[in-house]
Formats: structure tokens, sequence, C-alpha cells
């Protein structure tokens, strides 16, 4: 879902096809899914930032970000070899320097070794339930199923992401994840019961609940 979110980002001169061989972005953004508030937060922090990207799919979201501020270092994950195949060419195409890993969420990272701790985490996951998955825009259908939808009506993946980044966070680090616009209630109550702070739902251009902002 990310590649078509992205469409409403606002990028320099960038661009990003999809394995259809479609573009499906032009003059993509400084920024995160529609939400100033990540390159404002970037913004404020040190020069020397870590970024995580997980479930990276096209790779647009780790492009923008190192578009946005080039002294970052950004390590981009996905599960799927195809989709990191694409993100590849994504950012040799977007001229951005950018670590790709084949990895099931933080399975391929390590933290002693590679001394990765991060100031910003970010995640545009599947979130959909396979009850919502049929009513979903006919374009997202051009995405594989297994980047889309979830378990337990679409938020296993994001609980799984809440559970395990405390330990890739830096101390007072932030996550981000878009989340189902009827997902903002559980998953705010979930990231409490993980001890996150400064919990907020951050609202999309509809106005929608669409990404979960917290801290460790």
């Amino acid at each position: 879902m990310t590649d078509y979110i992205i469409k409403s980002m606002k990028m320099d001169n960038g661009k990003c096809i999809m394995d259809n061989g479609k573009w499906i972005m032009e003059n993509v953004g400084n920024g995160f899914i529609r939400s100033e508030s990540v390159a404002a937060e970037l913004t404020s922090v040190h020069s020397n930032l870590h970024i995580l990207d997980l479930c990276t799919g096209s790779g647009a979201i780790a492009i923008a970000l190192k578009k946005a501020f080039s002294s970052a270092t950004v390590i981009a994950t996905d599960i799927s070899e195809k989709a990191l195949e694409l993100a590849k060419e994504n950012a040799i195409l977007n001229h951005t320097d950018i670590i790709f890993k084949l990895s099931d969420l933080f399975n391929s990272l390590n933290t002693e070794n590679d001394n990765l701790l991060f100031d910003i985490i970010v995640s545009n996951p599947p979130y959909v339930s396979d009850d919502d998955y049929t009513s979903l825009l006919p374009e997202l259908f051009y995405e594989p199923k297994i980047a889309i939808t979830a378990d337990d009506k679409g938020l296993n993946i994001i609980k799984q992401i809440l559970i395990k980044a405390r330990d890739y966070l830096k101390e007072n680090g932030v996550l981000y994840i878009e989340i189902g616009h009827d997902q903002g209630n559980d998953i705010t109550e979930f990231a409490k019961e993980n001890n996150y702070s400064n919990i907020e739902i951050i609202k999309d251009l509809n106005n929608k609940n669409r990404i979960l902002r917290c801290e460790k």
C-alpha cells in the first residue's frame, strides 16, 4: 500500500516504479506517508540520524527520507526478495544510498554486532483484515496479498513491531507505523501495554486515523 500512499508526498525530483512497470510516483516529497510531523521531528534531531524502514516494499519511504536527510543512515528491510530487488532499482534511479536487508521485520538485524540502534523506525506494514481485503480499491490488487493483509483483524504485524521495536530504538527514539483508520484505539492500548510513551494517532488528508506515533 505504500506505493499508492506515496503519491501524496512531496519529494524533489523523485520517481518510483512498481513491478508491473507502471510509474507510480513522481515529485515525491520530504516526509513519511502524508505526515509533516516526521520530517519536522527528524529536522529537530542531530544530523547523524539512524533510520529503519520496515516492510519497505518499493523502497519509496526510505528513498523519500534519504532524499530529505542525505546525511542519515537509512536501512530498509522486507521479507520479499522481489520487493527488495525493486527497492534497490528505485534507490539507484533516485541516486540514494540505502542499506537493504532481506528480513522478516527485525529478524536479520543484530543490535550487538551491527551496533544498530535507531533514532526513528518507520513502517507501512500489512494491516488489512481478510474480511476487508475484497473491499479495497482495485489498484491495490496489483500488490501481493501478503503485502496487504495480516492476521488478528489486520493487527498481527503491527503488534509484532510494537513488541520488538523497543529493543532497536535509542532512548527516546520514535516509532511511526501506518495503521487502518479503525485500528487506532486497539493499537493505542497495545502501545501502552508495551510501555511506550507520548502515544498519538496522526490523521491523514481525509481526516482519518492513519499513523501511530510513540516513543521508547
